[in-house]
Formats: C-alpha cells, sequence, structure tokens
C-alpha cells in the first residue's frame, strides 16, 4: 500500500496543477503543444521519458481491483499506450492528437477531468 500511496500522491499533484493550467490557460497549452510536436528531437526524447516512467507504474502497480487505486494502473497504461504510439507511429499520432488539440473545449473538458482525478487521488492518498 506503500507504493499506490506514493504513486497517488505524485499523480494528484501532476493531475491538479496540469489539470489547472489546461483549464485556465487552454490556448497557451494549445500552442506548447504545435510548438512540441514540431521538434521530432523533443518528441522522441519526451516519448521515451513517457515510456520509462510508465513502465515503472505498470510494473510497480498492476493492481485491477475495482477500488479507487484502479486510477494509478490505468494512467501507468495509457501512458505505455500513448508512448507507443508516439515511437512507433509519430506522424500519425501526432496527426490525430493535433485534431483534438485544437478544440478549446476539449482541452478545458480534459483540464477538468485532470483536475478530478488528482483530486480523487489526492483525496484517498493524503487524507
Amino acid at each position: 500500500m506503500e507504493t499506490t500511496l506514493f504513486l497517488a500522491r505524485i499523480l494528484a499533484v501532476v493531475y491538479v496543477v496540469f489539470g489547472a493550467g489546461l483549464f485556465i490557460n487552454s490556448r497557451y497549452y494549445s500552442k506548447v503543444y504545435g510548438d512540441f510536436v514540431k521538434n521530432c528531437a523533443l518528441l522522441f526524447v519526451a516519448s521515451l521519458i513517457l515510456l520509462v516512467v510508465s513502465t515503472v507504474i505498470v510494473l510497480v502497480h498492476n493492481i485491477w481491483e475495482w477500488q479507487w487505486y484502479v486510477i494509478i494502473t490505468v494512467v501507468g497504461w495509457v501512458g505505455l499506450v500513448k508512448a507507443f504510439l508516439f515511437l512507433v507511429l509519430p506522424k500519425k499520432t501526432v496527426k490525430i492528437v493535433g485534431g483534438v488539440v485544437k478544440s478549446k473545449v476539449l482541452f478545458i473538458t480534459g483540464g477538468l477531468i485532470a483536475v478530478v482525478i488528482g483530486v480523487v487521488l489526492g483525496y484517498f492518498s493524503f487524507l
């Protein structure tokens, strides 16, 4: 349970801060993403980092129980799939994700979802 609480606390902070940023500054983050995908080296390095971090999460916390901490497992697997797609099919993935990123509504919605996930993880791990 220590590993679960540790990962949940980290993810709670990251999701609340990043989600709030997406929600409050969606236009800025849309521009950041546009700049990010234009830099192949940066996209490659970030995808490798995501692959490593997601692999670590899955290896230490691959728990598929219908409890609050399944969120951590899902985050790990989603990260693995995302890293795989960006590393194996970068152009197609950038094109697909780029279409989604252009929508301000989806950015704001994504930010709110991230904040909710962060608050749930924070509630169960810090209290």
